[in-house]
């Protein structure tokens, strides 16, 4: 398979190398930097996680990271950002986002559905802007987390009145 060319200019090169002179950043953003000079130099995915001892898979997704996000997407991870990291598994949710996958549950459905499927909650909550992106793993977790109800058939979260 043929590896996307990386052409750095010479203030981003400058930047990745200030950062790993300087120590500036975190780990991964770090190793992050010195994969992106290596692709730079033309070596091959597999020669590159060799060398820094990780996945070829992580090089090809670095060098993926910096041609849509450039050199900030790089060096930081962004939980507010294009790049998300580890924000959909049901323990790094905060606890307003959870209730709002629960308030969007307990909503009617969209026009032309009877129920909620765990896909759709999942793209409202995207749309709606709760979270940056989410499963509807996730989503079924969160509720069964929540509220202690276990969904009623394949895919589909009962609506309910609320217990006053």
């Amino acid at each position: 398979m043929k590896q996307p060319l990386v052409t750095l200019s010479a203030d981003d090169r400058a930047t990745l190398e200030e950062a790993l002179r300087l120590r500036k950043g975190d780990a991964r953003g770090l190793r992050r930097a010195k994969i992106l000079l290596a692709s730079a130099e033309n070596r091959t995915d597999r020669e590159i996680a060799e060398s820094l001892g990780c996945g070829y898979s992580t090089v090809g997704r670095t060098r993926a990271r910096y041609l849509r996000g450039g050199i900030e997407a790089v060096l930081r991870d962004s939980p507010t950002g294009i790049f998300p990291t580890r924000l959909t598994n049901p323990q790094h949710l905060t606890d307003a986002q959870k209730d709002a996958i629960v308030h969007l549950a307990e909503t009617p459905p969209p026009e032309g559905f009877n129920a909620w499927s765990f896909q759709r909650l999942a793209e409202r909550l995207v749309e709606l802007g709760v979270v940056i992106s989410i499963s509807d793993e996730t989503v079924r977790r969160v509720l069964n987390q929540k509220t202690n109800r276990v969904p009623w058939g394949r895919g589909k979260y009962p609506r309910y009145k609320k217990h006053h």
